[in-house]
Parts: structure tokens; C-alpha cells; sequence
């Protein structure tokens, strides 16, 4: 069973077109237009500095003027969600053994099911952080250390309800918790309980697209 389970994870990693990538962003170390939003709803606008795929998934730094000498850190339990550039982060549960521990988790595509991205080491490398400059007094270090990363991929929907897809129920019992997700589209949903051909674990970009253009 053991062996089954891990076949089929790697199926369902290849199949859903999760990122295969570096642990860079090309803007890192910069200081970028954004804004973060504070879990009382308040919104502050101002500079981010550009972190790495990983690191921007544990903590924003965000400074009120480009120019400022230091910046505010926060923590996924302090911000709901952030922006940096073209690059949205909302903070999700997801880490942990009951992935529960929540972090910044970067929105992939928008629709009525959104998802999201979570980039782990495919090695289990760690970052390594060098300061390559100064900038109007202040250091600009990057974190790119060249180690290949690995993505999983999250539906979450308008109403908030999320799916983590490496979980091994969405392999294992993928009609089931497929129809039960997407159940407001009735069409789409009866389709993935009858098996209809293509509703099945290799055709999820094609229901992810069904169901944005469901109307629900």
C-alpha cells in the first residue's frame, strides 16, 4: 500500500504541473511597491523587500519609505495577506503534521477556485543568505542558493474552503473528494463521481477550468 501511495504522489505531482524551479526571484534583495494587510483588516502600503520563493513564504519585511533604514518584520499569524509587485501571498494553514501551522502561500491563478503554490527543497537544502551591496546606507543581502525546488499545489475557494491536493485522501479517494469539493456546480460534479472520461486524476486543469467558468 505503501508503495502504491508514493506511485501515485508522484503522479499526481507531475500531472498537476507543480513547479519545478530554483529558489530565486529575479527582483531579490530589492525593495518593491506592495502592501500588507494586518488580521484587523488595516491595509499598509509601501515597500517590501524581494525575498526568496522559500523565505517569502515565513516572513514579509516591509518598510513605510524605500529609503527607510529599517523595516518591520512580520510573521504569518500577524498579516492575513501581502503583496509585492505582481506577486500575492495569503496566509494559509498548510505546514506541520496536521498542516495547521500557518504561512505565506503564493497565488498561483485567481478564479472562483484560486490556486496556490507552497515551494519546498527538493533536497532539503536550506537558504543561505549573502550580502552582495549597500544601497543609501543599507546592506542588501539575497538568499539564492541555486537548490531546485519542488511545489504543491492548494485549491482554495471564494467561501475560503481549502483543499490541499498532497494530501493523500485527494490520491486515494480523488471521485469522491473531487465532487464533494466542487458540488455547487452539479455538472461538473456528477461528471467526476460517474468517472466520465478525462474527470479523473490526470484531467484536473480541465476541471479547474470547468468550475471558474461554472458560474458559481
Amino acid at each position: 500500500m505503501k508503495k502504491l501511495l508514493c506511485v501515485l504522489m508522484l503522479m499526481l505531482g507531475s500531472t498537476y504541473g507543480f513547479a519545478q524551479d530554483v529558489n530565486y526571484n529575479a527582483e531579490q534583495g530589492k525593495r518593491l511597491p506592495g502592501a500588507i494587510t494586518l488580521n484587523n483588516g488595516e491595509v499598509k502600503e509601501g515597500f517590501i523587500q524581494r525575498y526568496s520563493k522559500v523565505k517569502s513564504q515565513k516572513k514579509v519585511k516591509f518598510f513605510a519609505n524605500v529609503d527607510d533604514k529599517k523595516g518591520i518584520e512580520y510573521k504569518p499569524d500577524q498579516v492575513s495577506s501581502y503583496q509585492v509587485a505582481d506577486a500575492y501571498y495569503q496566509t494559509l494553514p498548510y505546514e506541520g503534521l496536521t498542516q495547521k501551522t500557518k504561512v505565506f502561500i503564493e497565488r498561483t491563478a485567481q478564479g472562483a477556485v484560486s490556486t496556490f503554490t507552497y515551494y519546498t527543497y527538493k533536497d532539503d537544502m536550506k537558504t543561505t543568505e549573502t550580502v552582495v551591496g549597500t544601497s543609501n546606507g543599507n546592506e542588501i543581502s539575497i538568499d539564492f542558493d541555486g537548490k531546485s525546488l519542488a511545489g504543491e499545489m492548494i485549491l482554495l475557494k471564494k467561501n475560503g474552503e481549502q483543499l490541499n491536493l498532497s494530501a493523500a485522501k485527494v490520491v486515494m479517494s480523488f471521485k469522491s473528494v473531487m465532487s464533494k469539493y466542487f458540488s455547487e456546480c452539479t455538472t461538473l460534479a456528477t461528471k467526476i463521481a460517474n468517472k466520465e472520461s478525462g474527470y479523473n486524476l490526470l484531467g484536473l486543469m480541465k476541471i479547474l477550468e470547468e468550475y471558474n467558468n461554472c458560474g458559481v
